[in-house]
């Protein structure tokens, strides 16, 4: 059976429509096999795993420094928290110290001006004494330099006379001829 003559121009497009069909065959085949391909997808996986293990990697450096700073953050931390401790129990130590050195230059000022007191006291008084020494030295250098009433021979010679005439009389009266007497 033949059948009518085929236009060429038809004849082209079923060409066409072929070899694009074998061609759309043939490049699914084609990337079927490369995606399952052994070589090619073990190679693939190898780079997929190892810059995932290189991630990682790097996500552990980075845990492990910041883990580190963070380790030595807090062992400043506590030092610096004991150090400000001590120097608190310093500072407490110190001020108490102050304040005993405070309470001894009080008590130390006002001895000094209870003192003061005392001289200034002391110093008047022997003021007075020596002024009071200066008169009894007056007055016993002016006895010294007059003659001695007591003990003048005409003195003695009176008291000898009213001593035998009391003895005589008997009287004894008068104080200054019992001394003679």
């Amino acid at each position: 059976m033949a059948g009518p003559p085929k236009s060429p121009r038809s004849n082209a497009c079923n060409l066409l429509l072929s070899s694009l069909g074998l061609w759309s065959c043939v490049s699914l085949v084609v990337i079927i096999v490369w995606a399952t391909w052994p070589s090619t997808r073990d190679h693939n996986h190898r780079l997929c795993e190892a810059a995932k293990q290189t991630a990682i990697e790097k996500c552990a450096g980075v845990m492990a420094f910041r883990d580190r700073d963070r380790r030595a953050f807090e062992e400043q931390l506590d030092s610096s928290r004991q150090a400000q401790a001590s120097l608190k129990a310093e500072l407490e130590a110190v001020a108490g110290r102050v304040e005993e050195a405070e309470v001894a230059l009080l008590t130390s000022l006002q001895k000094k001006e209870t003192m003061k007191d005392h001289i200034a006291t002391l110093e008047t008084a022997i003021e007075t004494h020596m002024a009071q020494q200066k008169n009894l030295s007056s007055i016993q250098a002016s006895q010294t330099d007059q003659p001695d009433m007591e003990h003048s021979p005409l003195r003695l010679l009176r008291g000898l006379g009213q001593c035998r005439q009391q003895r005589t009389d008997g009287s004894r009266e008068s104080k200054q001829s019992m001394y003679f007497c």
